[in-house]
């Protein structure tokens, strides 16, 4: 079975920012929040990278399976559901990170 050519996740974004423009408020505020999760997936995933540990340390210290955060850091499959906040946080501990979630006026 062949591997799908991987798609950078910058061109991505900033494809799905480009269709945004055309949505409804209620659209844009549900796209909005899928998005923040994409990216802090991402950036998640990239901490670990750079921190040299592997997809099975950080299932050990979060009590999951390794496939599970395999599939976490794939937002982009068509398979992918959103974490929720807990998973979020859950991950950034298990990098010695602490996951900030800040309020701010409407745009």
């Amino acid at each position: 079975m062949k591997r799908r050519p991987r798609v950078a996740s910058d061109d991505v974004m900033s494809h799905l920012a480009a269709l945004r423009k055309g949505m409804t408020a209620e659209e844009r505020a549900s796209y909005d929040e899928r998005v923040l999760a994409i990216r802090t997936v991402l950036e998640l995933a990239e901490q670990r990278k750079r921190r040299r540990l592997a997809q099975r340390t950080i299932a050990n210290r979060m009590g999951v399976s390794q496939p599970v955060i395999a599939r976490l850091e794939k937002p982009f499959e068509p398979t992918w559901r959103q974490p929720s906040l807990s998973v979020l946080s859950r991950y950034a501990a298990a990098l010695g990170l602490t996951l900030e979630v800040r309020l701010r006026p409407a745009a």
